[in-house]
C-alpha cells in the first residue's frame, strides 16, 4: 500500500497531512513541546546538527528524505537511551525491535513505566503498561515478525 501511494504521489504523498494530533508526513512526525523540554523533531535536529535537518518542523517532516533521516537518527537515539538506561546487553534482546518501535510512537517514560518492571521480573511480555495505540503498534510488529514478513534484520543495529 505505502509503495502504491508513493508512486502515484511521489514527493506529494503526505505533504498536505498532518493528523489531529500534529503528526505530519511520511514518517508521522510529531514536535509538541513538554514541559520538558523541547519536541521530538526539535530534539533530534538538535542532538545531531551535522546531519543537517530542515529547521521548520512541518517542512521537515513532509520532505521525505528529510524525515526518514530523522527518523534513522530517532532510532539511533533512542537506542543510546536504552542501552544508557539498561546496558549494553539491550541491544542483543531479541525484541530490540519492540523497544525501538515503542519508543518511536511514545514517549521514554512512558515505555520505561512497562519496560523496567518486566525486564526486573525476567518477564517474556513487557507491553502491559504501554499505551493502547503502542500496543497495537507492537502488535502489528510481531504478527510480521511471526510470520516471517519482516526482512531478518529490520534495524541497522
Amino acid at each position: 500500500r505505502v509503495l502504491v501511494l508513493l508512486g502515484a504521489n511521489g514527493g506529494g504523498m503526505g505533504v498536505h497531512t498532518c493528523s489531529y494530533a500534529g503528526a505530519c508526513g511520511l514518517m508521522q512526525f510529531t514536535d509538541k513541546k513538554t514541559r520538558y523540554g523541547p519536541g521530538t523533531y526539535t530534539t533530534v535536529r538538535n542532538r545531531y546538527p551535522a546531519a543537517n535537518l530542515i529547521a521548520d518542523f512541518e517542512a521537515g517532516a513532509r520532505d521525505h528524505v528529510n524525515a526518514m533521516k530523522a527518523a534513522i537518527l530517532l532510532d539511533d537515539m533512542n537506542l543510546a537511551y536504552l542501552m544508557e538506561k539498561y546496558g549494553e546487553k539491550i541491544a542483543q534482546d531479541y525484541r530490540l525491535e519492540e523497544y525501538l518501535a515503542a519508543l518511536y510512537n511514545a514517549s521514554p517514560k512512558s515505555v520505561t513505566k512497562s519496560l523496567s518492571p518486566a525486564l526486573k521480573a525476567k518477564r517474556e511480555e513487557w507491553t502491559a503498561r504501554l499505551l493502547k495505540e503502542t500496543k497495537g503498534y507492537i502488535a502489528k510488529l510481531r504478527y510480521l515478525r511471526d510470520h516471517q514478513l519482516l526482512a531478518e534484520h529490520t534495524t541497522p543495529f
